[in-house]
Formats: C-alpha cells, structure tokens, sequence
C-alpha cells in the first residue's frame, strides 16, 4: 500500500465516481512508484463493480492518461498510477515504476 500514491490520486485526479474509486484501488496496491499488479478479479471484489465494468474503467483511465497498462501474457497485468507523476520515462517516478516493471 502506497499512501504517497493514494494521495496523489485524491489530490490531483480528474476522475469521478467509480473511475475515481478504480484508481483509488489500483494505487492502494501500488509501492510509492505507483506500480502494481492486481488481477481484474480483485479489483472488481475490492471495488464491489464487475469485472466487465472494471475492465471499461481501466480502458478510460489509460485513455485518460491518468494509468499505463503492461500487459504480461498468462500473468495479471502490470498497472502503474500516472496521476500526479512526471510522465518522462527518463527520470522520476515513472523511470522507477517502469524499470521495477522490467524487472518482474
């Protein structure tokens, strides 16, 4: 649990309603770099939604810019919180996210 990346999220997301609520649960399973990588499943029982709706949501959150998506074939993919990051892959929260994210 992250609570750095959990206040980002309340402090600068856009999002409302049960997008807000997904990200909120995505970054409560995230280190401070804002990765993480629960499966569908647990985040539609975490969120009481379904799977269906959470899959939607995740879509809208990365079309927001506000979540990265890498996908790993027969494994839960890996999510990494953007809210309130430096989105340059070169430095910051986000090189550490994804360099953490190789590394799995």
């Amino acid at each position: 649990m992250s609570i750095p990346c959990m206040n980002r999220v309340w402090e600068q997301s856009n999002q409302k309603g049960a997008a807000r609520l997904l990200l909120v649960a995505l970054a409560d399973y995230a280190d401070d770099n804002g990765l993480a990588w629960p499966g569908i499943e647990t985040l539609a029982r975490k969120t009481l939604l379904s799977s269906r709706h959470v899959s939607r949501l995740v879509t809208r959150l990365q079309a927001a810019g506000e979540l990265l998506v890498v996908p790993r074939p027969g494994r839960s993919h890996l999510y990494i919180v953007l809210t309130g990051t430096d989105t340059d892959p070169t430095g910051g929260r986000l090189a550490a996210a994804l360099q953490r994210a190789e590394d799995r």
